[in-house]
This record gives C-alpha cells, structure tokens and sequence, in this order.
C-alpha cells in the first residue's frame, strides 16, 4: 500500500468528520481477509460519499486486484452506508499465485535496468521497456481486476505500474 495514498486517504475520511480515517480500516482490513460482509454503521459515512470515493480506493490498492468492483451497500433513513457486501474474483491460493508472478515479473524487469539512473531514468526505462516488449489490449475486462501482464504480455494497469513506487 502506498504510504502517501493512505495518508491522503485519511485527510479525506478526517474531512469527513470521521475519526482517524478507521473506516478505511476497516474495510481495507476486510477486504484483506476477504469478509463477505462488513457494517460500517457507526462510521456514519454518507451514501454519495461511498460512492465518490469506493472506485478510486479500489483502483488506487492495487493489491486488492482480486476485489470486485462492484459491491452492495446497505443504507439507514439517515442516508448512512449501514454494510456493505463484497465479491471475490480470486480465492486467497488464486491471488497469493497472481501476486508472487507480478512480484517476480517486477522484479525481472527492474533488475534489466542500470543502477545509476535518475528517478526520471527509471522512469523512461520502465516506459521504454514496457512500450518494446507489451500490448495494450482494449478488449480485455479490466474490471476483472488490476494485471500487470498476462500470458500474452498485455498490460492493463501502465500508469499504476509505474507509480508503484518500485525500483
């Protein structure tokens, strides 16, 4: 997890008046243990607030690739999420071996590169390097989840990759 998307993730929970950001927490917490359900009741965190911000925190935790989008939510009179209820793409033996290849296929790929190079050489590198030997694919369902690479060397999430924060 990126320490500057939690940290800019709790700013955002703080402005929603709840306390030290635990409702991200929590449910980062269930997502990691795959919880079916989690109520978040005494958060009191709006509706369209969930909505605003559900996509973007499963987009920006690449490591939750095995979430489904989509979920449901429950709401009180008050306009609250009460719970929300989450699908898996994965099993956890599915995405520990999903998660070891993209590890390894990082690290491959990051030890091709020269070691004195700038940030921004780094950068250009990984862009070149993924540009020469990957397709982009259009076709392919990127909402089955945040790949790197597959089989045949398509890569749906290039921006994420390289703001991974690796090498």
């Amino acid at each position: 997890m990126s320490k500057a998307f939690y940290k800019e993730t709790r700013a955002w929970l703080e402005e929603l008046g709840l306390p030290g950001g635990d409702v991200y927490d929590a449910i980062l917490r269930s997502l990691l243990n795959y919880d079916e359900r989690i109520d978040i009741s005494s958060y009191r965190l709006p509706v369209s607030e969930f909505e605003d911000g559900f996509e973007s925190f499963i987009r920006n935790h690449t490591e939750l690739f095995y979430v489904d989008r989509g979920c449901m939510y429950s709401k009180n009179s008050e306009g609250n999420v009460v719970y929300i209820l989450f699908d898996y793409i994965y099993t956890p033996e599915e995405r520990a071996e999903i998660s070891a290849y993209l590890s390894s296929e990082a690290d491959r790929i990051i030890s091709l590169m020269p070691k004195d190079l700038s940030d921004t050489e780094k950068a250009l590198f990984l862009h070149d390097y993924i540009c020469v030997n990957f397709e982009y694919d259009c076709i392919v369902d990127t909402e089955a989840g945040t790949y790197y690479v597959d089989a045949e060397n398509c890569i749906y999430d290039y921006p994420t990759m390289l703001m991974e924060g690796r090498g």
